[in-house]
């Protein structure tokens, strides 16, 4: 399965665009639709990106960073299922995913938990405490109204 492109178009507006490279509210270098150039702060080495170059890393970080692990989930999931998820690892990670599926349930067919326990992950490190992001809260509500959503 591949994300809609009404997701991926909705996951990079969630990620905005920056062609200059700059730390992210959790202080890692980043740059174009919320690529990740290197774990922690600027540090010089860092190059801009032409619009067509952050585009085509998107798309290759979608299926690379965020479809491959969604796939791997064995529990059936439809469309709005798999694009929730993948927005949730672009955004998130692998490895926070797969403790998501088993934390949840999800690896065992508790679909009814999901929307719940996406609202949680709306927080990040801003100044070394771990606060409520509103850009990550309108985002987690997308992603649960998404996963209950008919196909």
């Amino acid at each position: 399965m591949n994300t809609s492109t009404v997701a991926a178009k909705q996951i990079a507006e969630f990620e905005g665009i920056r062609l200059s490279p700059y730390n992210d509210i959790s202080g890692n270098a980043t740059v174009g639709v919320g690529h990740l150039i290197h774990k922690g702060p600027l540090n010089g080495t860092e190059k801009s990106e032409t619009e067509e170059q952050a585009i085509r890393e998107f798309e290759s970080d979608l299926i690379a960073k965020a479809e491959v692990f969604v796939s791997r989930i064995k529990t059936p999931l439809n469309q709005n299922q798999f694009d929730s998820l993948v927005s949730f690892c672009y955004n998130l990670g692998a490895g926070r995913l797969a403790s998501f599926v088993s934390d949840t349930g999800l690896d065992k067919g508790r679909y009814d938990l999901v929307p719940a326990e996406l609202l949680k992950y709306n927080k990040s490190h801003v100044h070394g405490a771990l606060v409520p992001v509103p850009g990550l809260t309108r985002r987690r509500q997308w992603e649960a109204m998404l996963f209950t959503k008919a196909v």
